[in-house]
């Protein structure tokens, strides 16, 4: 049930804090998230083989807390996305507190799947400090900012996460990758693709401009 709350307040604090955002930063941020969900996804699921023997509904809960994670992450990363990759205090602690939580699943499932988890380890401490990070992150003052401010600063780091994403789909050529970290990195260089396209129509609409305001007087 946290993960709803999670991904609706995330959303519901991505509106408060930026003005409009346009489809340019939209695709942004989803390209980093994607991204970003492609490598843990092909760090943690080959792992998860074992949480799929058993009965129907634990298998149910034990996938949920992996595939909920990655989309956590994708969510996060999109945020930094569409807040120009600026990271203020804010965001980091929001997204720190996230990141523990999703280390402390990913742990708590690796293990449980080896059947080496013990109650009362690390691992635990994780949670609570998950939660302290993000109620931290309420406590931070912060102004609503304009996206369109340095728009242009979000493309080479939306550069560097697509060739992240190829990253993991060239690995896959040399050892096995899992189909889920496959298919997130497909989907990320695909938003890439479609960003880019937004980009060379943009400035193929500025030429015609610039070339008509050349020859008007």
């Amino acid at each position: 049930g946290s993960y709803v709350a999670i991904y609706s307040g995330m959303l519901v604090l991505l509106r408060a804090r930026l003005r409009p955002i346009r489809p340019a930063q939209w695709l942004d941020g989803m390209v980093g998230g994607l991204a970003a969900a492609a490598v843990v996804a092909a760090l943690v699921f080959p792992a998860l083989a074992g949480l799929t023997e058993g009965d129907t509904i634990d298998v149910a809960f034990n996938l949920a807390y992996p595939v909920c994670d990655v989309l956590q992450i994708t969510l996060v990363v999109m945020a930094f996305g569409l807040n120009r990759w600026r990271v203020d205090r804010s965001w980091l602690l929001l997204g720190l507190g996230q990141l523990a939580n999703v280390i402390a699943d990913s742990v708590f499932s690796y293990q449980s799947a080896l059947g080496t988890y013990v109650s009362g380890s690390w691992v635990d401490t994780l949670w609570p400090l998950g939660a302290t990070l993000t109620a931290a992150a309420a406590w931070q003052a912060t102004s609503r900012r304009n996206v369109e401010e340095v728009a242009g600063r979000t493309l080479p780091l939306t550069a560097v996460f697509a060739a992240v994403a190829l990253g993991v789909l060239v690995i896959g050529q040399f050892t096995t990758v899992h189909l889920a970290a496959a298919l997130l990195a497909t989907g990320a260089l695909l938003v890439a693709g479609a960003r880019g396209g937004m980009l060379f129509r943009e400035n193929l609409r500025l030429l015609r401009a610039s070339r008509r305001e050349s020859l008007t007087d």
